[in-house]
């Protein structure tokens, strides 16, 4: 009697609390003005360590980044890709990289550079970012000098992934990533798009695999491109891309590289099942 006493009681206390702890723990949104709880949840590449106060400015300037690299992003977390085209005197070993206002720096290694070239720094952003912020961004040398001429600012734009053919996405230079949600529509999806008379590059995926683009199959990141001297995939015109889709299908990634060095400019829109 005692025992069923006990269960009962057990079972009332657990329907009053609504059995709280099976519920799954739901992601808390990550303040976008709070930099250091920012710095905390941004991941970088393997091998990246962590430094204490600003980044560093001591070193003898040698190099220069050529574009105005920035990042905007519509995801539910994921992968992208700060582009960064530089040009100088000596290879690059190190990108430091803050958030502006933390109290810390990332030092994150970059392989297969030369004094002139192009690197991608990837960042791994959490379901849960939205809002705008800084990224401090200074260039080292593998000797530990900094070789920039100055830190530069590289503002990111985050937004929640849009809806299946809801409106126009349109930018500029670097890399652009947009997610689609489809919410179980099957069938054609089309893209339009128009990288006008400066070369752009567009890549299309489907849950992480890559269905179409201007060029050939990658795998990300995208790559990067100056706008007089355009790599395969590259190109200044308009056209569209017929992509199926079943109802088990979640996203639609759409990366856009826009060349760098110029004012280019491109659009797409997704017209899509009902």
């Amino acid at each position: 009697m005692l025992r069923r006493t006990a269960s009962r009681l057990t079972l009332v206390a657990c329907l009053l609390a609504a059995c709280k702890g099976n519920d799954p723990v739901k992601p808390q949104p990550v303040d976008v003005n709070n930099a250091i709880a920012l710095s905390k949840v941004l991941v970088f590449t393997s091998g990246t360590k962590s430094g204490s106060g600003s980044i560093p400015t001591t070193g003898s300037p040698t190099s220069t980044i050529t574009n105005l690299p920035s990042l905007k992003v519509s995801t539910g977390g994921g992968t992208v890709y700060i582009p960064v085209a530089y040009t100088g005197k000596t290879a690059i070993a190190y990108a430091y990289v803050q958030v502006q206002g933390a109290d810390t720096y990332f030092i994150i290694p970059v392989s297969g550079t030369t004094p002139n070239g192009q690197i991608a720094i990837p960042v791994t952003l959490p379901a849960t970012l939205q809002g705008n912020f800084v990224l401090l961004l200074s260039l080292v040398s593998a000797s530990g000098n900094v070789v920039l001429t100055k830190t530069v600012s590289v503002p990111v734009e985050t937004t929640v992934p849009l809806d299946c053919g809801d409106g126009d996405v349109t930018g500029a230079a670097g890399i652009t990533l947009t997610e689609h949600s489809l919410n179980g529509k099957s069938g054609n999806v089309t893209i339009g798009y128009d990288t006008y008379s400066l070369p752009d590059r567009i890549d299309v995926f489907v849950d992480g695999t890559w269905v179409a683009g201007t060029g050939t199959s990658i795998a990300p990141p995208p790559p990067l491109s100056t706008c007089i001297n355009p790599a395969a995939g590259f190109v200044g015109k308009s056209g569209t891309f017929t992509v199926p889709v079943k109802s088990s299908n979640k996203i639609i990634q759409v990366y856009v590289s826009g060349c760098t060095g110029s004012t280019t400019a491109w659009e797409y829109s997704l017209v899509c099942p009902r």
